[in-house]
């Protein structure tokens, strides 16, 4: 049985959409961060300390 069938048989295959994530590299993160005018260091702090304040995620910056 592939991905999202019982979803697609429940909602309709027009209704569901099955999508696979990939990481982010840190490198993209950053580049993200430039395209949007941002600074990248302030918003990888920024995603550090919402993760660490984050119960689910704080397994990722080790906390």
């Amino acid at each position: 049985m592939g991905k999202g069938i019982g979803l697609k048989e429940i909602w309709g295959k027009d209704s569901v959409g099955v999508y696979e994530l990939a990481p982010l590299r840190r490198i993209d993160v950053i580049e993200a961060a430039k395209a949007e005018k941002c600074s990248p260091n302030d918003f990888l702090k920024e995603v550090d300390q919402t993760m660490r304040r984050t119960p689910a995620m704080s397994w990722w910056v080790g906390c």
